[in-house]
């Protein structure tokens, strides 16, 4: 039995609907990427036209695999755990790529994981992921269009 096996089902919806917004980190766990543990994500747009939810990943290091180059190490942005008290330690978002879950699948996720629920990255950080996500030449136009980047 999980946290938000205790509350009514509206409540639950209410709670899920409310926790879709820019900037809310959420614990969760990435099939596609081929891990066996959970990642913390950011939102970081509503495509409302396709109903799905825009995130990029936080890493807990910079893998020097995937980012060799300096380039591709400047498109992280650092994320310090002092401020989010989520993250045990300092840590980097990626913004590379924007991937995506369907807004459907992602309200019951929440409505059934509340406790993956974190708090909003800070100002900061949040504004620092707009910037590259927005002058990146990785992330498609098309992309940037429908997460509302341009």
């Amino acid at each position: 039995m999980g946290l938000g096996d205790l509350f009514p089902d509206n409540f639950r919806s209410d709670f899920a609907e409310r926790n879709i917004n820019l900037g809310r980190a959420i614990l969760v766990k990435i099939e596609s990427l081929n891990i066996n543990y959970p990642k913390y994500i950011i939102i970081i747009g509503i495509d409302n036209s396709l109903q799905e939810v825009g995130y990029v990943i936080i890493n807990s290091e910079i893998n020097p695999n995937i980012f060799h180059s300096p380039f591709l190490k400047s498109q992280n942005v650092s994320i310090d755990s002092m401020s989010h008290d989520f993250l045990e330690y300092n840590s980097f978002v990626d913004c590379t790529k924007i991937s995506s879950f369907s807004k459907i699948e992602l309200l019951e996720f929440i409505r059934n994981n509340p406790e993956n629920v974190k708090c909003n990255v800070s100002e900061e950080v949040l504004k620092k992921v707009v910037m590259i996500i927005t002058l990146s030449k990785l992330i498609s136009n098309f992309d940037k269009k429908r997460f509302g980047f341009l």
